[in-house]
């Protein structure tokens, strides 16, 4: 299990990145086309490359109230007009995120226009008989894109990279409702072909190492987002270049609802295991892991992890600010010829994750080398350079 020494010190000045831009309030809005900020202090909290920026005025600042759902810390900056409307974009993609993941149903109710409504019932709906779990696991894991905004409207996308599944949302944030959508397989986003095996996301067939095989197709939807969707753009919610990607919704929703369910379907397997198949053991041992973490014993997290687990590693998981440790639940969980993996993720910090490998030791399956990860730093570990504003 040794690691070349330029590879293992290229992973660990990202790992020490990592909680050098770590912050204990947590954030999900992924921000397109703004600037990046001059000092960490200006940066929004879990931020990504392309988050939001406040720039202080040259006159005495004074302190803007951000809305308290998305516990930001003050701000002693006026914000922009743009910086603005991306606060209140942020605010309610964020508010309807989370009200997804408590009842999906109700959530449509709230926050959804009469339009939204009946076409979602039409739509998604009667596809999905019993959609709650499915949708619980889609916006737990979701990361959340936003562009083409104006005073009155804005699209956002909620992308979850672990099924690789997009839906594109029309919201009026004067009335604070959603008024239209679209769903589709990452591919159709990103102007990629469909594998012929298209119910499973495609980076499931990686052999490679899984936290960068799920982070290439990230940076690739945020690129494509970043093109569909600039701030500055005229709200439209599928621009011309993707709705000629797309078939009719009934087409379109094969791939998907095999994906959602999919993904349902591998954490079921987790978090209710048949008695005697492996997964029993790593139910046991991730509930030990977890529970250590919130309590931020780090004695009992090296009690149950195999002693090839880096102790720099694990002092880095345990800095992190105790919010975003204490809730931590799995968002992937796979176990074949490629060997056992664990996923866990805080559905309000949904761009960190921590992979958690199993590896046979005296007869056992043991979790060592966890891992804490960060999307928007795989360009990183993966030598991609930033892409240019």
């Amino acid at each position: 299990m040794a690691k070349p020494a330029a590879a293992w010190r290229k992973r660990l000045v990202v790992w020490i990145c990592l909680i050098l831009l770590c912050d204990a309030t947590p954030a999900t809005f992924v921000q397109i086309g703004v600037p990046q900020p001059t000092t960490p202090s200006q940066a929004a909290p879990g931020a990504t490359s392309r988050s939001l920026t406040i720039t202080p005025p040259q006159a005495a600042p004074t302190q803007a109230k951000p809305s308290p759902a998305l516990e930001l810390p003050e701000l002693r900056t006026t914000p922009r007009p743009t910086a603005d409307l991306a606060l209140r974009v942020t605010d309610l993609a964020d508010r309807i995120r989370r009200g997804c993941v408590l009842d999906m149903t109700a959530a449509v109710q709230t926050y959804g226009s009469p339009t939204f409504q009946t076409d979602w019932t039409r739509g998604i709906t009667r596809v999905f008989k019993s959609q709650e779990t499915s949708w619980q696991t889609f916006f737990s894991s979701a990361a959340v894109f936003g562009g083409r905004m104006d005073i009155s409207r804005a699209v956002v996308i909620y992308y979850n990279p672990w099924s690789d599944v997009a839906l594109v949302v029309g919201l009026d944030l004067e009335q604070e409702t959603m008024t239209e959508f679209s769903i589709m397989v990452g591919e159709r986003l990103r102007g990629e072909p469909l594998p012929e095996k298209s119910d499973t996301p495609a980076w499931q067939a990686d052999a490679g190492r899984l936290s960068l095989a799920v982070g290439a197709v990230f940076l690739r939807t945020e690129t494509a987002v970043d093109g569909l969707y600039a701030l500055e753009d005229p709200y439209e919610l599928l621009p011309q270049a993707l709705k000629s990607r797309l078939l009719s919704r009934e087409t379109e929703m094969v791939p998907v609802k095999g994906r959602m369910f999919w993904h349902a379907a591998v954490l079921q397997e987790l978090e209710k295991p048949d008695p005697g198949s492996s997964a029993v053991g790593v139910h046991k041992d991730l509930e030990t892991l977890l529970g250590a973490l919130k309590a931020g014993d780090k004695t009992a997290f090296e009690r149950v992890v195999s002693g090839a687990q880096d102790p720099r590693m694990t002092q880095l998981i345990f800095d992190l600010p105790a919010v975003n440790r204490s809730r931590l639940s799995p968002v992937f969980y796979r176990s074949d010829d490629r060997g056992t993996v664990a996923v866990l993720s805080n559905p309000q910090t949904p761009l960190w994750f921590l992979t958690v490998p199993f590896f046979q030791e005296d007869g056992n399956l043991r979790p060592a080398s966890v891992e804490l990860n960060k999307f928007s730093l795989m360009r990183m570990l993966l030598g991609k350079p930033t892409p240019k504003k």
